[in-house]
């Protein structure tokens, strides 16, 4: 008589509770994160928000059938932020054309102080997003690292061309 046969059951049967599980949370979390609620807002786009260079900021609208995925601001590199420095700035953004034909978006960014005071301007310039396509875009800018440290908000500005 094999006695280890009823704990293989109990180990299969463990193995496949455990499964589903991981199975049923997996498919639950990733679901909840992109149940993101879209404001659909005029074009041009503009609006002043809370921003800390180097957090990722996710603004959540829809201009003109263009979503404005996120936007993020870091010192490029693993440079060193210090006051009355030149510093490499990296502006990552990222949107989706929903529409079926291509679109060129104008951003401009204007970073601010806690007061909501201007302290420097960055244009990414014009660029085109294919229809139907999700977009990521690269650009720099150098400010100084008094700017850095001193930005609280950001005030974004996009417009939608045809």
């Amino acid at each position: 008589m094999n006695l280890c046969r009823p704990n293989r059951l109990i180990m299969g049967c463990s193995r496949l509770v455990l499964a589903a599980a991981i199975a049923t949370l997996s498919t639950a979390v990733p679901a909840d994160a992109q149940s993101d609620t879209w404001r659909e807002v005029d074009n041009p786009y503009q609006e002043d928000l809370d921003h800390r260079v180097g957090a990722t900021l996710n603004p959540g609208v829809e201009i003109d059938g263009v979503r404005w995925r996120s936007l993020l601001l870091e010192a490029d590199g693993n440079e060193v932020v210090a006051a009355g420095e030149d510093v490499d700035l990296k502006v990552t953004v990222s949107f989706e054309n929903r529409n079926p034909a291509s679109v060129k978006l104008l951003v401009i960014l204007l970073l601010e102080d806690g007061n909501g005071a201007p302290l420097e301007r960055v244009e990414l310039g014009t660029f085109k997003v294919g229809g139907q396509r999700l977009k990521e875009r690269i650009d720099s800018a150098t400010v100084t690292g008094d700017v850095l440290l001193a930005t609280r908000r950001v005030y974004l500005f996009c417009e939608v061309i045809r």
